[in-house]
């Protein structure tokens, strides 16, 4: 009898690492806003992160909705990126801020996004792993 692929080994290893170190990400960009005097941004990522804890939490207790909710916080870095930019080009003291690396950094953000997004939905590992 075959052994049912589960557990945090194997591809599944990458979407976690992603989660870890977005969290990471997220919480650095909130300290750096914040010292910045934009306040607004640095909520919007403190709210990130937090997200991310919670999205990690349901991780580590193996619940299903840990799959959608993941898929969502994947996706996050690219509409708060949208978001940032849009009021970056709004606001007349930081539009000289917007660079085309920031344009680019966000389209990048996409790859990753849709992989973790596919690979959560369709893994056979992911699937018997979260079943509570």
């Amino acid at each position: 009898m075959a052994k049912k692929l589960s557990g945090f080994g194997g591809l599944f290893i990458f979407p976690l690492l992603h989660l870890i170190f977005g969290i990471l990400a997220d919480s650095v960009d909130t300290i750096t806003f914040l010292s910045e005097n934009m306040a607004i941004f640095g909520v919007l990522f403190m709210m990130s992160a937090l997200y991310g804890v919670y999205v990690f939490y349901l991780m580590t207790e193996k619940r299903k909705k840990f799959i959608n909710l993941a898929i969502i916080y994947y996706w996050i870095p690219i509409i708060l990126s949208v978001i940032v930019l849009l009021i970056m080009l709004m606001n007349i003291e930081f539009i000289e801020s917007v660079s085309y690396e920031n344009m680019i950094q966000n389209i990048v953000y996409i790859g990753p996004a849709l992989l973790w997004s596919l690979y959560l939905k369709k893994s056979k590992r992911v699937k018997n792993t979260f079943k509570k």
